[in-house]
Formats: structure tokens, sequence, C-alpha cells
């Protein structure tokens, strides 16, 4: 940790070899005023690469404490991205087997920061039909981000309706857990490998949307 209102400062580090190979601070960071959130999408104490998010108190550096989702199985990376809200958590399992044990479809925790009680799962498959998805694992939940009541999961890997693969990003209803729309590429720019949503950053008034394989315009 560094002190931006002091010459970028050294103030600390959190962490140590208890976290070697677990993917820690890997993929995803989140910093509050007093907290601090990191996923180890690697952590595997319930299963291979299950993954696992720490939240640490960034006043001491102390543990408060370590989050994972339910029924962990292997190679879920449950970690790879997070998002909060207020006493919120969303985290991330992209790889995440579907109903019919599938890999790759993908979910979304919500989760109580106090208390560590899961509140919802949001699964790929509750957001698009098998048509849309089937042909390809398409990687739900593996970049997240809050605006306002809205949740904007992105699915770098799911087929949109210019082509197949080119990705796609869903934006949930925190409050009911609802599909409010499913965000796509301009059909001009789209090819089967766009992967749009693989990552994205947010203010108050706009939304950056990455897809890193898109063609010219």
């Amino acid at each position: 940790l560094f002190d931006m209102n002091n010459d970028f400062t050294y103030i600390k580090s959190i962490g140590d070899t208890t976290y070697t190979s677990t993917g820690f601070g890997n993929s995803s960071l989140l910093l509050t005023e007093d907290k601090l959130f990191v996923g180890a999408l690697y952590e595997d104490t319930t299963a291979t690469d299950s993954g696992a998010v720490y939240l640490f108190n960034t006043s001491d550096g102390s543990l408060i404490r370590k989050v994972k989702g339910s029924n962990p199985e292997a190679n879920d990376n449950f970690g790879m991205s997070i998002a909060v809200d207020g006493n919120i958590l969303y985290v991330g399992a992209y790889y995440k087997k579907d109903s019919g044990g599938v890999a790759g479809w993908g979910s979304v925790y919500k989760i109580d920061i106090t208390t560590g009680e899961e509140l919802s799962i949001y699964n790929a498959e509750d957001y698009d039909n098998r048509t849309n998805l089937i042909t390809v694992a398409p990687y739900f939940g593996f970049t997240l981000s809050l605006i306002g009541t809205e949740l904007w999961v992105g699915a770098y890997n799911a087929t949109s309706s210019a082509s197949k693969n080119s990705g796609a990003v869903y934006v949930i209803d925190t409050t009911t857990g609802d599909k409010i729309k499913k965000v796509e590429a301009v059909s001009d720019v789209v090819t089967s490998k766009t992967n749009f949503g693989w990552s994205m950053k947010s203010t108050k008034r706009l939304l950056a949307i990455g897809a890193p394989n898109t063609v010219s315009s």
C-alpha cells in the first residue's frame, strides 16, 4: 500500500508466503478506504483452482475473512473479478460449470461483506438461452462493473447476434437479479473472437468495454 497524499510513500505490504501459488492478486484487486479485496483464483483448499477472495483491514493489514463460493469445484476460478457496493461484494467465477456439468459457463456470487453470507448466485444460463451459449464456454463473470443498481457482467466468449464467440456484456438488476439487457459490440467490427467484454471500467457517466481482438471499422 502507498499513501497517495504523501508523495506515494510506501506504507506496508499485505500478504505473505501463505498465499504463494494461489494467484493472489493475479487477476483482481479492489480497495476501499478501510478494506482491501484480493482475488486468488487458484486457491485450492477445497478443490484445485476453485479460488477465493481475501478481505484485509488496510489499517493493520490483518485478514478479516476469506470468502469462497458455495459448492466449490476444480477450476471455478472464483475471484477472477470483484466489484463492491457498500456492504455487498460481487465475485466472478468465470469457469464455473453449468447445471449440465459443462465448464466455462460462469457464475457471479453476491456476498454480504460483514457476515460472509452468500446472498445470491447469478448463473450464465439464467440470462441467455442455450442456443447462444451451448456451442462455447461464454466465461460469464470474467469482468465485473457496477453502475448504480446495475451489475455489468463481461462474458467475452459468449455468442452475439453478429457472430459466435464474439463476446457480450450482461446487465443485471442487483435488486431483483433480473437481466436488464445484453450489450454487444457493433456488428461492423465483430469477428468470431472479438472478445467483447474482456475488460471494463466505468465512471458515473461512462462505461468503457474492452474488445482486444476487434477488427478495423
